[in-house]
């Protein structure tokens, strides 16, 4: 509203700057969008991230339990690794299981960081 008063009651000098100061603001909106997010999100360890590591090291294996609280790494490994990802209460035979919490008498295949979770992914032995 600002930049729109300031564009249309002022002098030409003025307007220039004004309009060119409000298309390098989206341009680098832009950028920020496109290359700075995908950035930061890459170092802080997303869970997208780990959703896709995990279901290259599982495979298309279907016995896979979970044991975290975030529904959206469910949701990430379930759809990566293309398999149904099921609670371990549910699933008793699971062969692998992602874990955010205690450690399980498994072995570990991986263990991942993420700015709010260490999330552990093992095997049964």
């Amino acid at each position: 509203m600002i930049f729109a008063y300031v564009i249309h009651d002022s002098q030409e000098k003025i307007k220039r700057f004004s309009l060119t100061l409000v298309a390098v603001f989206i341009a680098g909106r832009f950028l920020y969008g496109f290359i700075g997010l995908p950035l930061m999100m890459e170092r802080r360890g997303s869970l997208r991230a780990i959703g896709k590591e995990t279901a290259l090291r599982v495979g298309d294996d279907p016995r896979l339990a979970f044991r975290c609280r975030n529904s959206a790494l469910a949701y990430d490994v379930d759809t990566q690794a293309r398999a149904r990802v099921v609670s371990e209460k549910m699933l008793t035979d699971w062969k692998y299981l992602v874990s955010c919490g205690d450690p399980v008498e498994a072995r570990l295949l991986a263990e991942f960081t993420s700015l709010r979770y260490r999330v552990m992914l093992y095997a049964r032995r």
